[in-house]
């Protein structure tokens, strides 16, 4: 939105509006953070009628912090709010999700997410890149533009061809790109298995289609010459 209060909750300058995320360095929301949420909601509104607390990602709550805002949930309060965000709802308390109103969404399509990248002044071919690996998250969208993906996928286009050319010893740069990323060896290791999945969906979704079918892909422009580099001759009946 773009009245001031959208814009003052986009900068988290809200003074009716509390988020609660993961600490800097830190894997889980301590119980800290929820009771001071809890401080929060007890005070009065300053700008509108009511006071609204989200807690993002819900399931990185720890044990302690989960059972601190379980009265809350169930007597937030006239005019309070609390939204809980998750991917994971399985993982949350059985305690907290039947206290909670269940909400789902659904992917975003591919080019809402690609039309908002480029409202925010994203090129249109990282905007197409970082859209087309999203699966409809424009969080797993932004995360792909700070992350250097196109490293990743560079490196990833490098092993592969590597084993085309039966010399894997050559594709080692995706090993070191994983030892040196900022998040930690499992997490940069799970970010680039996961990259790794979707491009390869990609390679086998190029390789099995008509070439007019291709020329549509939104991905043909960023991958097209990596991947006819890395699949050669292969045929269909090669990869069945």
């Amino acid at each position: 939105g773009n009245c001031i209060s959208c814009r003052k909750i986009a900068k988290n300058v809200h003074p009716d509006v509390f988020c609660v995320t993961l600490p800097n360095e830190k894997k889980s929301i301590p119980v800290e953070s929820v009771r001071e949420l809890e401080k929060t909601l007890k005070t009065k509104p300053h700008e509108g009628r009511a006071k609204v607390a989200i807690i993002d990602p819900a399931d990185k709550m720890t044990e302690s912090a989960s059972n601190a805002i379980l009265k809350t949930l169930e007597e937030p309060g006239p005019g309070r709010y609390l939204i809980l965000i998750s991917s994971r709802a399985a993982a949350l308390l059985p305690t907290i999700r039947s206290r909670c109103q269940i909400v789902m969404f659904t992917p975003l399509p591919s080019l809402t997410i690609e039309k908002l990248l480029i409202s925010r002044g994203i090129s249109h071919e990282n905007a197409v890149l970082a859209s087309s690996l999203s699966g409809g998250s424009m969080t797993d969208a932004l995360s792909y533009l700070e992350e250097d993906t196109i490293t990743k996928i560079d490196c990833l286009f490098k092993f592969l061809s590597s084993l085309n050319a039966k010399t894997p010893l050559s594709g080692l740069d995706s090993i070191d790109l994983v030892k040196t990323g900022k998040n930690g060896i499992r997490t940069e290791t799970l970010s680039f298995l996961h990259l790794s999945t979707i491009v390869m969906s990609e390679i086998l979704w190029i390789i099995t289609h008509s070439q007019e079918d291709i020329t549509e892909h939104p991905l043909c422009n960023v991958f097209e010459k990596k991947i006819k580099s890395i699949i050669g001759t292969i045929s269909v009946s090669e990869l069945t």
